[in-house]
């Protein structure tokens, strides 16, 4: 949301009360999934494992950036021989990946595209790459994991 106030005030008004709304939701979940989570004792002491990979390595700012290469030419050429369908179909696309380079490259073509095509084409990638992380989810939870009627 920050990004989006820093790129275009006009946009930012315009999908902060869809981000609101959703991250509301999201957080009235997961208290509503966590207080009916039973714990056992010996859970209850046992400290998690810590993954203590940087985000930050030069691999994962190569993969940013060339996906942010690829992306900007994409949304140009999209935005140049198909138009509003052919983008929002790119916008269902891109939620396969980082959908960042995608709103981002979005954001810097406001001249060219009206403020709800923007809107609506983030909040398509936003929708997209949710779904696709909750077959993630899906996928990698396993069938017995407690977890799995939730995602469900």
């Amino acid at each position: 949301m920050i990004l989006i106030l820093i790129f275009s005030r006009d946009i930012f008004f315009a999908i902060y009360p869809y981000l609101l709304i959703m991250a509301l939701v999201a957080a009235a979940v997961a208290w509503f999934i966590h207080s009916r989570q039973k714990r056992s004792k010996d859970q209850a002491g046992e400290p998690e494992e810590d993954d203590s990979s940087n985000p930050l390595e030069f691999k994962v700012a190569l993969i940013f950036a060339t996906l942010f290469v690829v992306f900007t030419v994409l949304t140009h050429y999209t935005l140049v021989y198909a138009g509003v369908g052919g983008l929002n179909l790119l916008s269902f696309i891109s939620g396969f990946s980082d959908i960042t380079p995608f709103i981002l490259n979005l954001l810097q073509n406001t001249g060219s595209v009206a403020v709800l095509i923007v809107v609506a084409c983030s909040m398509q990638a936003i929708i997209s790459n949710i779904l696709v992380n909750t077959f993630y989810a899906l996928f990698f939870a396993g069938k017995g994991s407690k977890l799995r009627p939730w995602i469900l």
